[in-house]
């Protein structure tokens, strides 16, 4: 690799790096401005759902993008996923759509069945609360 085109990638490498940061900025502002806090430690299994899609909802994806896009995450301590299979005991093993989040293990707990809960209703209830008492545009503004 030349030394032009070494320079040319270290610059575009360094832009993107910095429009990831200014988006987790943005993101972490939305979050805290609206009383969430990403890195808290989940003791409930809604909190747990919270966590997995809340980043999501403040940079404005839809639920459809969170349902079609197979989101399952958690750390050590908790974990969910949208939708999948999960067990309900020793032998029976259970199919849920996009639009359930399963809750698996909270709190560093594996819950005896899954927790379900209903995406839609989830999202809906973090985006009313991250855009609470913000007033929409009636009008777009035109530019030309």
């Amino acid at each position: 690799m030349s030394a032009a085109v070494a320079c040319d990638w270290a610059i575009e490498r360094a832009a993107a790096h910095a429009r990831l940061d200014e988006e987790d900025r943005r993101i972490a502002a939305a979050l805290t401005a609206a009383g969430l806090d990403r890195h808290a430690a989940a003791t409930t299994p809604r909190q747990v759902a919270e966590h997995l899609i809340m980043a999501y909802v403040a940079r404005g994806d839809t639920a459809e993008d969170l349902a079609h896009g197979g989101l399952g995450g958690g750390d050590r301590e908790s974990w969910a996923q949208i939708g999948g299979w999960a067990a309900c005991g020793d032998t029976c093993r259970k199919r849920y759509d996009c639009w359930h989040i399963l809750v698996t293990c909270v709190n560093g707990r594996d819950l005896a069945a899954p927790a379900v809960l209903g995406l839609r209703a989830l999202y809906d209830d973090l985006y009313r609360r991250m855009h609470e008492g913000r007033q929409l545009p009636l009008f777009a503004e035109v530019t030309s």
